[in-house]
C-alpha cells in the first residue's frame, strides 16, 4: 500500500491536498480543500500516477472537499472517461451540499 499526500502551495481557502492510496486493484484519492481552476495541478498530478498502477477501480473521496468549480467538475469528468477507457470504474463518495450538486452532472454508474 502506498500513501502520499501532496499539498498545493497556494495558501488560504483555495488550497487542495490529495492523499493517494493504492490497495490491490483499488486506488483512492482523498481530497481536502477546494478543487478549482487554481488547484487542478495537484489533482492532475495524482491522476498521472494512475497510469502507472494496476487500478481498475478508482474512488474519489470528496468528504473533505469544501468547494468545486466548473474546472474541477471537468477534471473529475475527464477522470471518469479515462478510467472507463482503461476498463475500470470510478466512484465518488462523501460529497455533500454544493459539491454533491456540482458532481451530480457526471455520468457515474450507481453503486
Amino acid at each position: 500500500m502506498t500513501v502520499e499526500t501532496l499539498h498545493e502551495p497556494v495558501a488560504g481557502p483555495a488550497a487542495l491536498s490529495v492523499a493517494f492510496r493504492h490497495v490491490g486493484a483499488v486506488c483512492i484519492l482523498s481530497l481536502r480543500g477546494a478543487l478549482t481552476a487554481g488547484t487542478l495541478q495537484v489533482f492532475e498530478s495524482q491522476i498521472d500516477r494512475l497510469g502507472r498502477t494496476t487500478c481498475h477501480r478508482v474512488v474519489v473521496d470528496a468528504a473533505g472537499l469544501a468547494a468545486i468549480d466548473e474546472a474541477g467538475v471537468r477534471v473529475v469528468t475527464g477522470l471518469h472517461h479515462y478510467v472507463h477507457a482503461r476498463g475500470g470504474r470510478l466512484s465518488v463518495i462523501g460529497a455533500a451540499g454544493a459539491v454533491a450538486r456540482a458532481l451530480a452532472s457526471i455520468p457515474l454508474p450507481a453503486g
